[in-house]
């Protein structure tokens, strides 16, 4: 059975599920690159490039769950070992709303980092097609385009597939 590895920076819900979904055809490897502070970042990061380089090197192809610092180095890690490198763009990663201090992109390192993965990015999977592109207009704020082509300068659309986040809709429901 083909090797996958599957990098996020917190094994949450969709995280396993995804897991789940995938070794029915792959045999995953989840790595988990977490940080309790943002002072941890430089001291955990060499011992994860080597982590990350290990099971990279080994696997078929790589799923990374979000873009940002552990992104770019996984997409960096698949150019080098000439893997295939999938980014499920989850949210966070797609979004600048200064006025609220949300979205990778507020912070100019890590919205770098996020854009510099998606241009390395084998493929972008966002979980819903409002994260490629979409006019903002909830509030009056001053990044009215939102989405990966808004922020990442000179990305391939070729490249991205919508793959729906599939929540039960039936379950989730305004009454």
């Amino acid at each position: 059975m083909r090797k996958l590895a599957m990098v996020s920076t917190y094994n949450s819900s969709f995280v396993k599920r995804d897991e789940e979904i995938l070794s029915k055809d792959f045999e995953v490897k989840n790595i988990e690159l977490a940080f309790k502070s943002k002072g941890q970042l430089f001291v955990k990061y060499p011992y994860y490039l080597l982590v990350l380089a290990y099971h990279i090197s080994r696997a078929y192809a790589v799923v990374v769950q979000g873009g940002g610092y552990h992104s770019l180095f996984s997409a960096l890690l698949s150019k080098v070992f000439g893997k295939k490198c999938y980014i499920i763009v989850i949210g966070t990663d797609a979004i600048k709303l200064p006025e609220i201090s949300y979205g990778n992109y507020c912070k100019s390192l890590l919205g770098f980092c996020t854009s510099m993965s998606y241009r390395l990015g084998y493929k972008l999977l966002p979980v819903h097609r409002a994260l490629v592109i979409q006019d903002y207009t909830f509030e009056d704020v001053k990044y009215k385009s939102q989405g990966i082509s808004a922020f990442t300068k000179g990305l391939d659309l070729r490249k991205i597939n919508v793959v729906e986040n599939g929540y039960d809709r039936t379950k989730w429901h305004n009454e």
